[in-house]
């Protein structure tokens, strides 16, 4: 049974639960999804892969996504969230997801597994010239947060705090505004990409935009860090609501923005596995427009004192 109609009244009424009210928790959520390049009738037969970003302290834009899939992507009927593998296998974390969304392992193996049955199922239907509207749920998109545990160790909020100017006796009358970024995870992060490439996946960039600020996260010791997030150990030490520190700080606007795909067929054509230096040009392809969508919003998400000084940090 798919969550929507699951005979168990606990999972209805959870999964009612978690769609109607988990988003008041915040100040606002929106949803921006840029240009689909294409008629949207054909998005059924067209598996998506979409970057998630920031992955932030505990996951919030992921969760409001997951929860909220049949709303939020209403021509993709199956989203397939892939999460780390210890929470994935994880018994609880487990039957939860299955009956509030539809989880999968980020697991490498476990991805290929998931994309090879894509590729039967369009065979199948090119064996059998089959030209009519795919059914629901034949073909499924993935979801992933490609910055992992290490994206989730270097988060912080992004502040606007000013420091006396050393340059001026006037203190008080000339200040100086240091950087103020949201970080991503993302230099050595491009096994993704080589996955969608090859299995013939559309990439979108997805950003959150207000997850880096739900959870104070204590600084430093970055090598320490991680290095345990090499072994799936998390190594952050978030604070959120200040009644219950493990809540977000609920007086956050989040706008979440899916951006449009990301064209690689002038790199690469479309089910090829990239080699070396073209998995480069297309990860430093995929940064770069991920990069646009986060200067064209930030203003919009954060206002205009914040957007305009607000960086992205790609570690």
């Amino acid at each position: 049974n798919t969550k929507q109609d699951h005979p168990i009244f606990i999972f209805r009424w959870l999964d009612h639960f978690l769609t109607t009210y988990f988003t008041h928790w915040f100040q606002s959520v929106k949803v921006i999804a840029e240009d689909w390049h294409g008629d949207i009738s054909d998005d059924r037969r067209q598996p998506y892969f979409y970057g998630l970003h920031p992955h932030g302290a505990l996951c919030m834009g992921l969760a409001v996504l997951y929860s909220s899939m049949d709303y939020i992507f209403p021509f993709q009927e199956k989203v397939r969230f892939c999460f780390a593998p210890i929470l994935f296998w994880s018994p609880i974390f487990r039957i939860f997801c299955h009956f509030v969304g539809y989880p999968g392992s980020a697991f490498k193996s476990d991805m290929i597994t998931l994309m090879e049955r894509n590729i039967e199922r369009k065979n199948e239907r090119a064996k059998r010239n089959d030209a009519s509207q795919p059914r629901k749920h034949e073909f499924e998109s993935l979801a992933l947060l490609p910055g992992g545990f290490e994206e989730a160790s270097i988060v912080k909020i992004p502040t606007l705090e000013t420091v006396p100017s050393s340059k001026s006796d006037d203190a008080a009358a000339q200040t100086q505004i240091p950087p103020c970024t949201e970080r991503l995870f993302l230099k050595r992060r491009a096994g993704f990409l080589r996955l969608a490439l090859k299995f013939g996946y559309t990439v979108r960039p997805v950003f959150i935009f207000g997850e880096s600020f739900l959870y104070h996260n204590v600084q430093g010791g970055w090598q320490t860090r991680l290095l345990m997030n090499q072994y799936s150990i998390p190594a952050l030490f978030p604070w959120g609501w200040k009644y219950f520190p493990l809540l977000p700080r609920p007086n956050i606007d989040m706008l979440i923005v899916i951006g449009a795909p990301v064209d690689f067929t002038h790199i690469v054509p479309l089910n090829t596995e990239p080699d070396k230096d073209q998995l480069r040009q297309c990860h430093e392809l995929y940064v770069s427009q991920l990069s646009k969508l986060y200067d064209n919003y930030k203003e919009r998400a954060y206002g205009p004192e914040l957007g305009k000084v607000i960086k992205l940090e790609v570690w």
